[in-house]
């Protein structure tokens, strides 16, 4: 069974990991704490975290789809410091018994944040 939370944001723990290119570590957040909340979704052995339920509509629509394009956008001289955030994402994530187990954790995520 997946986990879900959330938690205040906190910037010297919570990082943004999906908002366009971002360093491997996530970009930093510069908002006061506690000022909003972040979202968690804990599921084959991987924490996803979220800045807003945007986000985790973006990751489900992405583990949704059952085909991704292939191949990495260039990002001039740093194009390997630099990928989006499904590129990072553990190898096996998108086979296709955990990508369901996935995309039911996140909906599941999904309606118990907005109700």
């Amino acid at each position: 069974m997946a986990n879900f939370w959330t938690e205040a944001l906190d910037p010297k723990r919570h990082k943004d990991f999906m908002s366009g290119f971002v360093p491997d570590g996530g970009a930093a957040i510069n908002e006061p704490t506690g000022s909003r909340l972040v979202y968690f979704v804990r599921e084959c052995g991987f924490t996803f975290q979220f800045q807003s339920l945007a986000q985790l509509d973006e990751a489900l629509r992405y583990f949704e789809a059952e085909e991704h394009p292939s191949g990495r956008v260039p990002h001039d001289a740093e194009e390997h410091w630099f990928h989006r955030w499904f590129e990072r994402l553990p190898a096996g994530l998108n086979a296709h018994s955990k990508r369901e187990r996935i995309v039911r954790a996140l909906r599941r995520a999904r309606d118990s944040f907005t109700s």
